[in-house]
């Protein structure tokens, strides 16, 4: 089992969920979060940096999306996510994959693979 971490353009997420549902990944849980990567990206927050209404290295808008799924998965949870966010650019976005040891459903006290879907 994985944990898959999907950090993406907030203008992307609508896309990515309808492919996402499509390819059959409708379990999901999402976030609106802050960030930014080793790059400033051509984003709202830089140019408010250049003009002087920011400090620092400024974060930008991003969404989070937590996955989890069965090792088989995986690669086409990947894909799916690739087809809508490659462009190309730098604030594409990343993926993390890691490892799952347990999971539990604690209404009908399933486990592992029966409890991810």
């Amino acid at each position: 089992m994985k944990q898959v971490t999907i950090i993406i353009r907030p203008n992307r997420y609508v896309q990515t969920k309808a492919r996402l549902l499509q390819a059959g990944f409708g379990a999901m849980s999402v976030k609106e979060i802050t960030g930014r990567g080793k790059k400033r990206a051509d984003y709202e927050a830089v140019k408010a940096a250049q003009s002087g209404n920011a400090v620092g290295m400024e974060f930008v808008a991003k969404k989070m999306i937590d996955i989890y799924v069965t090792d088989q998965d995986v690669d086409a949870l990947v894909q799916a996510v690739l087809e809508v966010n490659s462009s190309g650019n730098a604030g594409d976005g990343k993926i993390f994959i890691a490892p799952v040891d347990e999971i539990h459903r604690i209404r009908t006290q399933q486990k592992n693979d029966e409890a991810i879907y």
